[in-house]
Parts: C-alpha cells; structure tokens; sequence
C-alpha cells in the first residue's frame, strides 16, 4: 500500500481506491485467517504444527482493519463525489445527489464527449467539459485534481 500511494500524477481518487482495495484484502486475510488458511501468507503456511490456530493473527489483522477504517472514515462522504469524476457515464442519475442529476443527464446523453472521456479522462475534464455547459461537475473536478493524493511533489522539491 505505501508503495502505491506514493508517485507522481496520482489523484486523490486513486489513493482512495488504493486504500480501500488494502482494507478488502485486509478483511479477505482475516477471515482466511479465522479459518485456519495461511494460503496468503507463506510462513504461517509453512508452519509445521498438528494444531493450527491462526485466530491471533486475524485478530491483528482485526485491529488494523479498525485502524484504517477510522483513519479514513470521513473519506466515505466524498465517495459519491469520487465515482461522479471517475465513471460519470455509469453513475445512476437518480442515485445522484440534485445538484448532479440534471449535467449527469446531459452528459450521459452526449456520445462525443463519452468516446473523449473515455481516451483521457485528465484531458476531458480540462478540454472539453464546458463551464458553461456543466458547472456543478466543472467545479467538482477542479476540486478533485486540485486535491492532493500524495506528497510527491513536495518530496521532490526537497
């Protein structure tokens, strides 16, 4: 995970993505843990023992799931807002928040601008989603790439 959340030209949607996908797997571990099945981790599998028992080790796993899930608990109100940047064409409209809704359905109805957002998602938000047009998801994806998702740029300045 640290490794993914570090690099150049990463948005904070991909750090939440990157994030959430840890704490899955996380979750996948402790249950495969809780059961008694090491398949993801060699040296526990390895272990040469009649009586396996891997519950404290899930346990472990438990409290870091807790830990993230807390961490990163105010993220979860700025999700609707990520899967809008990032598959506005597949977002169901009336799930939307009304702010959103009625540029969702011009948008959506617009295949010329789904064939650019689907080449270069970074370039359409630039280019060709219109202010005047879409306002609301203009402002929205101003926010989301003024966001940082890393400290890289700092970093490497230093």
């Amino acid at each position: 995970l640290n490794r993914k959340l570090q690099g150049e030209n990463k948005l904070i949607t991909d750090c939440y993505q990157d994030i959430k996908t840890f704490v899955i797997k996380l979750k996948l571990y402790k249950n495969q843990l809780l059961s008694n099945n090491a398949v993801h981790f060699q040296l526990l599998n390895e272990f040469k023992s009649d009586r396996k028992d891997f519950k404290k080790y899930a346990n472990e796993i438990a409290n870091v799931i807790t830990a993230f899930e807390k961490r990163f608990s105010y993220m979860e109100k700025y999700e609707e807002m990520f899967k809008i940047f990032l598959i506005p064409f597949n977002m169901d409209v009336e799930l939307s928040q009304p702010i959103f809704q009625m540029e969702l359905i011009d948008l959506q109805s617009n295949m010329e601008l789904k064939c650019l957002f689907e080449k270069n998602k970074s370039e359409f938000y630039k280019k060709y989603l219109c202010e005047d047009k879409f306002p609301t998801l203009k402002k929205l994806a101003m926010c989301i790439t003024a966001a940082f998702g890393t400290t890289y740029l700092c970093e490497s300045f230093f």
